[in-house]
């Protein structure tokens, strides 16, 4: 398994999100009020992506030494539910439990 590496909690949440958005089909993902959008599949007016994504969408990253699991909204796994890495499979983790992650623009 391979964790993708992050400069910065920005970035690993920028690419979580991209990450999910190819996915699942969906395009152009930005943030707008601290929320994550994107175009659905063959849409033309974006979603948060909070209300799309599913319980098991987060997947591992690193920045630097560090591991995190992100929702691709942006939310972090609470360390208490994350499962050891023998869990999970590939970089998907299993677990709902979350918290959301805040981010300087």
């Amino acid at each position: 398994m391979t964790i993708p590496q992050y400069d910065n909690l920005a970035a690993a949440l920028q690419g979580i999100c991209q990450a999910w958005c190819n996915t699942q089909g969906y395009s152009n993902p930005f943030r707008k009020d601290g929320e994550w959008w994107a175009f659905p599949p063959n849409g033309v007016i974006p979603v948060q992506i909070k209300t799309v994504m599913g319980e098991t969408s987060h997947r591992l990253v690193k920045i630097d030494s560090l591991t995190l699991a992100l929702f691709p909204d942006g939310s972090l796994v609470r360390k208490s539910t994350v499962r050891k890495s023998t869990d999970c499979q590939s970089t998907d983790c299993k677990s709902t439990d979350r918290k959301q992650a805040t981010e300087e623009t």
